[in-house]
């Protein structure tokens, strides 16, 4: 038996660790060049009857980026008409899995209650209306619409609160839309 060099045990343990750190070095690769977030946005062609981009962008990572969020603004423009204001936002969502539907809907309902809050609308829990239907690119979406009152100065405006959510398989992405319109004027 021919032995050309002798390795020592320490020896085997520093290969041992160098050759998993190669491995996870890897992995992280492949997971962190996969994971770009293909960002859902209303495209200026289809912007119309008053409604603008309002320039409003928000971007978040999280775990080391393996978690991608972008969220897009629009509204109606003042300057459009009378009409009531109304906001839309997109957000685009990127996890190392996809987010189930049911779970996409309650993250849904969970931010309308959240920004209810801090912008003032009580919502009408018992007014809530649950569906899903078919887009026209085939995507099953999944919808929740919420009545509110918005309280300022004195003054309560009735509100609809309407969100959307779908998941986009070939992206690996989820989209969540908020839409927020003021349907009547007291003042």
């Amino acid at each position: 038996m021919f032995v050309f060099f002798k390795v020592e045990r320490s020896q085997n343990l520093v290969y041992i660790a160098i050759a998993i750190f190669i491995i996870i070095l890897i992995v992280l690769t492949v997971i962190f060049s996969s994971n770009q977030l293909t960002q859902a946005y209303i495209s200026h062609e289809y912007l119309s009857n008053g409604w603008i981009d309002s320039g409003e962008r928000n971007y978040e990572e999280s775990f080391l980026g393996l978690e991608k969020q972008a969220t897009f603004k629009y509204k109606i423009d003042e300057s459009y008409d009378t009409s009531y204001p109304a906001f839309l936002t997109v957000t685009s969502i990127k996890t190392i899995f996809m987010i189930n539907e049911e779970e996409l809907l309650s993250k849904t309902i969970e931010i309308i209650n959240l920004a209810s809050k801090e912008k003032n609308i009580t919502i009408d829990k018992d007014s809530k209306i649950e569906g899903e239907r078919i887009l026209n690119n085939r995507h099953g979406t999944f919808y929740v619409i919420f009545n509110g009152t918005y309280n300022s100065n004195n003054v309560s405006e009735s509100i609809k609160i309407i969100g959307e959510t779908w998941n986009c398989p070939i992206s690996g992405k989820s989209v969540i839309c908020i839409g927020v319109a003021q349907i009547t004027d007291n003042y």
